[in-house]
């Protein structure tokens, strides 16, 4: 189902395979090599956008695509000595998901807030390892002009744990020089970021 022509049966696929995956043993999706399977059938699909897919099409696959990828990734390295491998994908998912995905759409309004949720997810996902792709050389070059800046700010605010990443010097800055709505997002986020700033 999964490498069917048809939208609805690739999402259906990906929505079994989800399943699938919550009682898949580990080992399992490794020793056979269907973990790496799954994972080159999916990531093709983080490229169905506008203007080659239809707007709706593309958004019912990529909202069924995404939590898959990340199903899969956390299914296939769910052990410590594995996080190594699990930070890869995730980085590949930021690249050829998240970041080529803005490059090929962007203009696409819809398509780009979507692509900010999905940030939110592998920033969740990846905790403090996620920083180097939301650091500023990054952000003031290949995602200027996109809402990314966003994700760093009305987004966050409301996952109180986030503010670890407002604590770094180079997405505060980020942080301030990119929001131009920083004076109400300051009020809005209460003594965390506001001390966060005095400091720096």
């Amino acid at each position: 189902m999964v490498d069917d022509s048809s939208t609805a049966y690739k999402v259906k696929g990906c929505e079994i395979l989800t399943k699938f995956l919550k009682t898949a043993p580990t080992q399992m999706l490794e020793r056979t090599g269907l973990g790496e399977v799954f994972q080159n059938a999916l990531m093709p699909y983080l490229l169905y956008l506008p203007t080659l897919t239809p707007e709706k099409e593309s958004l019912q696959l990529l909202s069924a695509v995404y939590p898959t990828l990340i199903a899969l990734t956390n299914a296939r390295f769910a052990e410590e000595k594995d996080l190594a491998s699990r930070t890869k994908a995730f980085d590949q998912l930021f690249r050829y998901g998240v970041f080529k995905g803005y490059t090929h759409a962007g203009e696409n309004v819809r398509i780009a807030e979507f692509l900010v949720y999905r940030t939110t997810d592998l920033v969740k996902e990846m905790g403090i390892a996620s920083l180097k792709h939301l650091k500023v050389r990054e952000v003031e070059g290949s995602l200027s002009k996109w809402s990314l800046k966003f994700a760093l700010s009305t987004y966050f605010l409301s996952s109180r744990g986030y503010w670890q990443l407002l604590s770094q010097p180079r997405i505060l800055d980020c942080y301030k020089r990119h929001c131009k709505h920083s004076m109400l997002l300051s009020q809005m986020a209460g003594p965390e970021l506001r001390s966060t700033e005095a400091k720096s």
